[in-house]
């Protein structure tokens, strides 16, 4: 039973560091990747091409504006 107990601690700790390494390295490639149906996407390149912007700029600039939303919401800025 300490034995077991033991284990799930090293392991548990494995994963946390794992984790925190995978964090950081996408952090330093600061590359996001999600997919999306089909509508979404022509929805997405109908409005860059109105808005003469590539439709990745405009995904990134989307997610900045959402992400000062949450943080006021939030209490975090």
């Amino acid at each position: 039973m300490v034995v077991q107990k033991k284990a799930a601690r090293v392991d548990a700790q494995r994963v946390s560091k794992m984790q925190a390494e995978a964090r950081q390295r996408v952090v330093q490639r600061a590359t996001v990747q999600f997919r999306t149906d089909p509508e979404m996407m022509e929805l997405l390149m109908k409005v860059a091409k109105a808005k003469s912007t590539p439709p990745g700029a405009l995904a990134r600039l989307w997610v900045a504006e959402r992400l000062e939303q949450e943080l006021k919401q939030l209490g975090l800025k």
